[in-house]
């Protein structure tokens, strides 16, 4: 895959369910464009603890209401800004295409889906030609989100994607 590369991460505060978003990443409204995720990293930076939450990182259809992210230029001589429009630590919820607000009834659809122990980290890279791609429609993307039931605790969600 060619084309400039860019990243953004985004925290939230991990709550009993529904499950709260801490990043979303799609295509802007008015400049239609694909995306390629290559690089997906998450885990928790709150007070470790040996507790087990479930992450997922699904398809979006709308960024939902947050602070916007302002996505990194992974090549400052690319010299191009990204067009895909980033959130973070969501008041409204990122549209998922198949995962719903209760991860405890995982969806069909989610492109990532885990258990990771709160003390971990996890990072999936893909593949050569196995990229997660966004189609070319306003609004389109992805979104990292994860639940535990009883915890509170703080957690991450880093992507990385080429335009």
């Amino acid at each position: 895959m060619s084309g400039p590369a860019y990243t953004a991460r985004g925290v939230q505060t991990l709550i009993a369910a529904p499950a709260d978003s801490a990043l979303s990443v799609t295509v802007n409204a008015t400049t239609a464009h694909r995306m390629w995720l290559y690089d997906v990293y998450m885990g928790n930076h709150g007070t470790p603890d040996d507790a087990v939450s479930f992450y997922v990182v699904g398809q979006i259809t709308a960024i939902g209401t947050g602070t916007a992210i302002t996505p990194t230029l992974k090549n400052p001589s690319d010299d191009r800004a990204a067009q895909a429009a980033g959130t973070y630590n969501h008041t409204t919820e990122p549209t998922y295409t198949d995962t719903g607000t209760d991860l405890a009834v995982p969806g069909q659809g989610d492109m990532i889906a885990l258990s990771l122990n709160h003390r971990s980290v996890y990072r999936w890279v893909a593949p050569p030609g196995g990229e997660f791609v966004a189609p070319a429609t306003a609004n389109a993307g992805w979104g990292g989100k994860a639940d535990h039931a009883s915890k509170t605790t703080d957690y991450n969600m880093a992507f990385a994607w080429y335009e």
